[in-house]
């Protein structure tokens, strides 16, 4: 996956897209659960989805971490410990 970058039209897009998918099916979005882009939009994922049901945190620590990494940085592979 390549590092990409999202404009405004973009993120708007996005964000409707996570929106549409909260509206759709309420009960997989409870409190501390986010409509979370998988791969995330800056990580190469579209815009429209897929979007996935996601530890909000979680979404929020991807979405900010991917904000320090310079465009066009590619990876293959995560190892979470």
């Amino acid at each position: 996956m390549t590092r990409q970058t999202v404009t405004p039209a973009m993120r708007s897009a996005a964000d409707e897209a996570a929106q549409a998918a909260r509206d759709a099916n309420p009960s997989a979005y409870p409190s501390g659960v986010a409509a979370g882009h998988t791969p995330d939009v800056g990580w190469g994922g579209a815009t429209q989805g897929p979007i996935n049901p996601l530890n909000s945190t979680v979404n929020s620590y991807v979405g900010g971490a991917t904000q320090a990494v310079p465009v066009g940085t590619t990876y293959n592979q995560v190892i979470l410990k």
